[in-house]
This record gives C-alpha cells, sequence and structure tokens, in this order.
C-alpha cells in the first residue's frame, strides 16, 4: 500500500513539471466583478443620456424648420401683396378688362368732374378750336383740352374713370398706360388746368403751341388751314 502511495505521489510531482504545466505570473491592476458591473450600468446610462439628448436636438431642429418655412411663406405672400397694392392700378386696368368682357359693357360717362366729356359735346379739331379760344377765352381753351383728353381716355384707352377720381388718380391710370408721350402731355395738360381752374393763374404763352402741337402728336390731327 505504501509502494502505491508513493507512485502516486511522484507522478503529482511529474504532472507539476514542464511541460505538463507552465506556471505564468501576471502582474497589473484588475478591477473587482462588482466594479465592471457598475462601469456597464454607468455606461448604459450614458449611452441612455445621449442619445435622450439626440433625439430632443432633432426635434428642436424639426421645431425650427418648421418655424422657418412658416416664416418664408409669410414673406412670400407679402411680397405678392406689396406687388399687388404697388400696381393695383395696372391690374385694376389691365387684368380687370378680362372679367369686364363677360359683364355687361357699361357706358361710359358724360360728365366728369362737371365737364362734358361726350364726344358729342366735342368739336372735329380740338387743337384748333383751342387755338382759336387761347388768347380771349384761355379758360375754355384748356377745358375743351382737357375735356378732350378724357374723352379719348374713356373712348380709345378704355379707362374705367369715375366722378369721384381726382386729377391726381387719373394720372396714375394713365402713367399704369406706359405710355410716356400721353403720360407726359396728360401732365402738363392737368398742371395748367389746375393753375387756371383752382389758383386763376394764366398759363405762359409759349402752352398754346406746346400743348395743341402735343394734342395733335398723339391724336394724329392735322391742323385746319
Amino acid at each position: 500500500f505504501s509502494s502505491v502511495m508513493c507512485i502516486r505521489d511522484r507522478i503529482q510531482n511529474v504532472l507539476q513539471q514542464p511541460p505538463f504545466r507552465n506556471p505564468k505570473t501576471e502582474t497589473g491592476w484588475r478591477f473587482p466583478e462588482k466594479q465592471k458591473g457598475q462601469s456597464a450600468a454607468r455606461d448604459t446610462r450614458d449611452q441612455s443620456w445621449l442619445m435622450t439628448w439626440l433625439n430632443r436636438l432633432l426635434r428642436a431642429a424639426s421645431a425650427l424648420a418648421s418655424l422657418i418655412e412658416v416664416l418664408l411663406w409669410g414673406v412670400v405672400i407679402g411680397l405678392v401683396g406689396l406687388v399687388i397694392f404697388r400696381y393695383r392700378d395696372w391690374f385694376r386696368t389691365f387684368v380687370g378688362r378680362k372679367t369686364d368682357k363677360a359683364k355687361t359693357t357699361r357706358p361710359a360717362p358724360e360728365q366728369l368732374f362737371g365737364l362734358q366729356v361726350n364726344a358729342e359735346s366735342l368739336p372735329d379739331d380740338i387743337a384748333g378750336r383751342a387755338e382759336q379760344l387761347w388768347n380771349s377765352q384761355p379758360r375754355e381753351a384748356l377745358g375743351l383740352l382737357y375735356r378732350a383728353l378724357l374723352s379719348r381716355l374713356l373712348s380709345d384707352y378704355r379707362l374705367p374713370l369715375r366722378n369721384a377720381d381726382t386729377e391726381s388718380q387719373v394720372l396714375e391710370r394713365i402713367a399704369a398706360l406706359n405710355q410716356p408721350l400721353l403720360s407726359e402731355f396728360s401732365r402738363a395738360l392737368t398742371a395748367h388746368w389746375q393753375n387756371l381752374a383752382y389758383g386763376h393763374r394764366l398759363p405762359p404763352a409759349h402752352a398754346r403751341q406746346e400743348l395743341c402741337d402735343g394734342w395733335r402728336r398723339l391724336f394724329n390731327q392735322a391742323p385746319q388751314p
């Protein structure tokens, strides 16, 4: 029995020696298993906080994008409204014609500002008659030219003039036609007419020929011999 124990001890000693066993010494720091668990939990909390922060950031960015979109649409609508307001007379004059065609055409007024503007009340040669009246009756001469201008604006240019319009509003409607010669003539004639009608100031002598020649250039009326 003792021999058997000796043999077993020898075998155990052999097994504890190389190449059956190679003991290796390791040095370094090692955290307990409990600390590993705490670190993993902390990493999980950090990741959760980061995801929450990113989600909030994305929601804030989405809300900001929606706000910017609303502001941009507001700017666009405001610009469109500004353009419509700025060119309201042009829209009223030209765009309104398309809708007016479907309606019954209203007859042109026979009087504007208390002046007769129907064609029947005007002579055939407007400029010639104004030249005849100028020296002795300048008010009638200017009134004739102004009445004839209003009549042509109604008949030739189909401007929707009304009794409630002022001389300045008439000039704005003329400017919307984008005809420089007509606008220049109308401004000069209106200024002389207002000076005489409201300020009782006679027009200068050169205005007679300028206005009569301007009328002929615009409306192709040759001077009478």
